[in-house]
């Protein structure tokens, strides 16, 4: 592996487990998979998980791009903190 695709992947720990889940099917390490069926559960099983994993990541990635882009474009924006209201006054009784 390149030193950069290492660098990548340790910028995403989630995805990097993933792909040396994969790894770890195609060399079989468990020594568990007979059949080319185990092994095709195993693999779908896990790319359905990743998938999850990289969609989050790129949401994650694109919100923070969006916002970043945003107050670029908003310098005079003020952004909110947390409320101090707990809401209405209590009524006396």
């Amino acid at each position: 592996m390149s030193e950069k695709l290492l660098e990548r992947l340790e910028a995403h720990p989630e995805l990097k487990k993933y792909v040396e889940e994969v790894l770890d099917i195609a060399e079989d390490v468990t020594d568990t998979l007979k059949k080319a069926d185990d092994a095709e559960v195993k693999v779908v099983d896990n790319m359905r998980k990743m998938g999850a994993a990289l969609l989050h990541e790129w949401a994650v990635h694109q919100e923070k791009k969006t916002t970043e882009r945003w107050r670029e474009e908003h310098p005079e924006a003020e952004g909110h903190g947390k409320k101090k209201s707990t809401g209405k006054p209590r009524l006396a009784d």
